[in-house]
């Protein structure tokens, strides 16, 4: 799995047009919606001061088609891209496209997700969806971080040093209290 990119290795110049003609510049749900491997994000900003600084980066940029943060994903992670994106939220994941696209099916390829359904987590819809049930959304905050692998969950620690910056998630594993 790819090392977290540094400024600089995600250029125009370094991806192949029709590579960058699918993304766009946009970084929100066109990676995932076109199911291409190139993962990428900007550092966030909370605070006013943070914000504001954030804009004048933005105002100031002069080629939009440079990537400064990124990864490409392997297979494994695009499908647990797929399943995240859509699982987590309604209607939920729809079982034959997941096969349609990955070949694949995704209760098979993910066994947690036979555990949410038996602890009232996930249902088996008669349309063909698996959709968390309403105890699931509830708790999505704690479920989604399940299907972060360990690899993933390392890079996004890794950004998260490297810029200052933490997102306290729910581990999704049982703590002692």
């Amino acid at each position: 799995f790819p090392p977290p990119r540094r400024s600089g290795d995600f250029s125009r110049n370094a991806l192949p047009r029709s590579l960058l003609r699918r993304i766009g510049v946009s970084s929100g749900d066109a990676p995932q919606q076109t199911g291409h491997p190139l993962h990428f994000c900007s550092p966030y900003a909370i605070t006013r001061k943070d914000c504001l600084a954030r804009l004048s980066d933005y105002e100031n940029t002069t080629d939009f088609m440079e990537i400064t943060h990124g990864m490409i994903l392997s297979e494994e992670e695009l499908k647990r891209r797929y399943v995240i994106r859509h699982l987590l939220i309604r209607p939920g994941l729809e079982r034959n496209r997941y096969q349609e696209v990955f070949g694949e099916d995704v209760l098979e390829a993910f066994s947690i997700l036979h555990v949410w359904i038996a602890q009232g987590y996930a249902a088996l819809e008669p349309n063909g969806y698996l959709t968390l049930t309403e105890a699931g959304l509830g708790i999505s905050d704690y479920l989604g971080p399940q299907l972060i692998s360990p690899a993933v969950a390392k890079a996004m620690h890794e950004w998260e040093v490297i810029h200052g910056q933490t997102y306290d998630s729910v581990s999704g594993k049982p703590e002692k209290l």
